[in-house]
């Protein structure tokens, strides 16, 4: 399942939600669990141009705060700049995600067992991780 939440727009419907199918989807009707190179990996499958940076903190479950970068196609730059933390299945990982959303300035991404948010992320970069989101929803 992926959900994208970003400033402003809570309240307006424009929560995606959609059921990964496949590539997500794992054995007995659950959510397929990611380590980040695999959860960039599928999102950059579809178009996402994400750059995972170092660990930035543990949080005091154990759990890494990873630095991610939505890279800019069009030059060496960044669209927005992030973090990813992945949490032990899609259901801890809609609980932060819920947390997330009520944080009036953040973008909210979840996929499966990860949840991404960033404070700044430029229109373009929202439109190709939104589009990436959707593109692997739709993998089958």
């Amino acid at each position: 399942m992926i959900e994208p939440m970003g400033p402003g727009r809570k309240g307006t419907g424009a929560v995606l939600t959609a059921v990964l199918v496949a590539t997500v989807a794992g054995c007995g009707g659950g959510e397929r669990t990611f380590d980040a190179a695999e959860l960039a990996e599928e999102l950059n499958g579809a178009g996402a141009e994400l750059v995972l940076g170092p660990v930035l903190t543990t949080n005091p479950d154990g759990l890494d705060v990873i630095s991610v970068f939505v890279a800019d196609p069009a030059s060496e730059g960044d669209l927005g700049a992030g973090t990813m933390v992945l949490l032990d299945d899609a259901d801890v990982a809609r609980a932060e995600f819920a947390r997330c959303e009520t944080t009036a300035s953040l973008f909210c991404y979840r996929a499966a067992n990860g949840v991404l948010r960033f404070e700044e992320l430029l229109p373009a970069g929202q439109a190709q991780l939104e589009a990436a989101l959707a593109g692997i929803e739709t993998v089958e």
